[in-house]
């Protein structure tokens, strides 16, 4: 009691609200909530939320980062991140895990980390090429699923069943 929090401490939550504009680059330990614009480099230690509103731009990094809104640079986290169903981000995203909901857009290069040795290569088996039972199941008449992206040490093969015929 007494002591003051001033944003170093890694459970401290800070808000830019809708209507705000900030300019410059912004650095905390613990979680920022943007729901306004950003302009420049944000570093958050636990969390970072870019709200359904929220218009940024500049490279961001945090333990975890949820983006509703649209983003203009590159995504770090060092655990996760979602993409919700509205977001909107033109950057490149590097994380172990990648959730993307449906409805969400992205353009841009993803890494999750994930290297092999030469021997692995070796005995990772290619994919099959497309065939027309498979490119069936993307058209849109089918329904579309949440895709989770998590980082593996081993490579894994490509398991696919055939769609289910109406």
């Amino acid at each position: 009691m007494g002591q003051e929090n001033n944003g170093r401490d890694k459970n401290s939550i800070h808000v830019i609200d809708e209507g705000i504009g900030v300019r410059g680059d912004l650095e905390g330990k613990g979680r920022l909530y943007i729901y306004g614009r950003v302009e420049g480099n944000v570093r958050a230690g636990e969390e970072l939320l870019v709200g359904g509103k929220a218009h940024v731009r500049g490279n961001f990094s945090s333990r975890v980062i949820h983006v509703e809104g649209i983003v203009e640079g590159d995504l770090e986290a060092s655990e996760k991140i979602f993409l919700k169903a509205g977001a909107r981000i033109v950057g490149n995203i590097h994380t172990p895990i990648l959730i993307i909901e449906k409805g969400a857009r992205y353009r841009g290069e993803i890494d999750m980390g994930l290297s092999y040795t030469s021997k692995e290569k070796e005995q990772s088996k290619p994919m099959a090429p497309r065939t027309s039972l498979f490119s069936r199941a993307l058209e849109p008449e089918h329904e579309e699923v949440e895709v989770v992206v998590e980082r593996t040490e081993k490579p894994v093969g490509l398991i696919s069943s055939p769609p289910k015929t109406v």
